[in-house]
């Protein structure tokens, strides 16, 4: 299962006309696509062209991923459902959200049957 950290080892035998047989393994180290430590905690929305964006890395290609930012008052202040969408600072009419703390919530859909669904909360600092 591509994405999700696991080590898989398939293992082949085969078998001759001659009666000869032959085996042999291969070892599949996959390294996870998302990671919750590597979502940022602080971004900076001031147009210099560093950490503008609050973006979180490396939801695999196969999974339906979402995003929701929530104000202090649990005002939704941005959704996306886009891989490489983040959030600009703005709120959904294209105001620009104050300095502070606001809350994300992370959700992964896999789309393969025997992966669970995953939700990451918590907390990203606006500074302009």
């Amino acid at each position: 299962i591509i994405g999700t950290g696991d080590t898989i080892v398939y293992t082949f035998t085969i078998y001759d006309t001659a009666g000869c047989i032959g085996i042999d393994s291969i070892i599949i180290l996959s390294e996870p696509c998302f990671e919750e430590k590597r979502i940022p905690n602080v971004f900076t929305p001031n147009g210099d062209g560093k950490n503008d964006l609050f973006y979180i890395p490396g939801v695999c290609l196969n999974e339906k991923y979402s995003l929701q930012i929530y104000d202090r008052w649990g005002t939704l202040m941005f959704t996306t459902s886009l891989r490489n969408n983040g959030w600009d600072g703005r709120t959904n009419a294209g105001v620009e959200a104050n300095d502070g703390v606001y809350y994300f919530v992370v959700n992964l859909h896999s789309k393969h049957p025997v992966e669970e669904d995953l939700t990451f909360k918590g907390f990203v600092h606006l500074l302009r």
